[in-house]
Order: C-alpha cells, then structure tokens, then sequence
C-alpha cells in the first residue's frame, strides 16, 4: 500500500509540473522515470533494456501499468489535471471497444 500512495503523489506531482503527460501515459511514464532516476541518482534512462527490465522486476521503478492506474484514479479525482477533450474522447471510444472485444 505504501508504494501505490508513493507513486500517486509521485504521478501527481508529474501531472501537475508537466501539462503535457496528462494526454500521454507514455510521456507521463518517462517523465516518473526522469524523477526516479534523480532521486536515486542513477541514470535509469540510460540502462540497456534487460538491465531495466531488471529493475521493474525488483520494484525499484514503478509499472507503466501502475502508473496508469494512478494516472486515472488522479483524474477522477482532480478534474484539473484531466487530459484535453480530444483524449478523453479517443480514451472513452477505445475502452467502449475494448469491453465489446472483452464480452467475446
């Protein structure tokens, strides 16, 4: 539980500083890493992949997933920090397909 209330306020102060990944999970994503890597003083962002992997499978950086969730759950809850009109949109049509690819 701890972990998640850290990378909450980790995602939300990303939110907040950097307008832009509000619309990008993977922009929002590198920019967590950015402030992971400064505040590990390591360079994360500049690991071979394996090495990296390595590091998510060690829970030293959080998922792209866990990032995600956070990413919503804060939206919801702060509509400030909501992605523009056009993404909300496109959002919303790919997870109506999704749940009709999902019902099978």
């Amino acid at each position: 539980m701890k972990e998640l209330t850290t990378t909450t306020k980790l995602v939300k102060h990303v939110l907040e500083t950097v307008p832009e990944t509000r619309d990008s999970d993977n922009l929002l994503y590198l920019e967590v890493i950015k402030v992971v890597s400064n505040e590990k003083g390591v360079n994360l962002l500049g690991l071979p992949m394996e090495q990296f992997f390595k590091q998510l499978t060690s829970h030293t950086i959080p998922s792209i997933e866990t990032v995600g969730r956070c990413r919503r759950k804060l939206q919801e809850k702060y509509p400030e920090l909501r992605a523009d009109e056009i993404v909300i949109g496109y959002r919303s049509e790919r997870e109506e397909m999704f749940k009709e690819y999902a019902r099978g």
